[in-house]
């Protein structure tokens, strides 16, 4: 949530704040997973394997990659400069 947040609020581009969070989905989950619960890399946490680490990993991967498949034509408005940002205030 707070990468979109981050993306959102310096772009006011929804699609482009998905397609980043999509994108760096695996990254987190790794992350996360290896500093929280791999019990070698904090001894006093987590109980999971390195193959649960690495395995909840690709799976992350082949999340992320199937939203990226799905939001490839708000990719291609995203290159083409077509996307247009999300302007609050009052209608007119």
């Amino acid at each position: 949530l707070l990468a979109f947040a981050i993306v959102f609020a310096w772009k006011r581009i929804v699609s482009l704040a998905s397609v980043v969070c999509a994108a760096l989905y695996p990254v987190f989950t790794f992350l996360f997973l290896f500093l929280a619960e791999f019990p070698e890399a904090l001894p006093s946490h987590g109980e999971h394997s390195l193959a649960y680490v690495l395995f909840a990993t690709l799976a992350a991967v082949f999340i992320g990659g199937t939203v990226l498949v799905k939001h490839r034509a708000n990719i291609g408005r995203l290159r083409r400069g077509e996307e247009k940002p999300v302007i609050f205030g009052k209608k007119k």
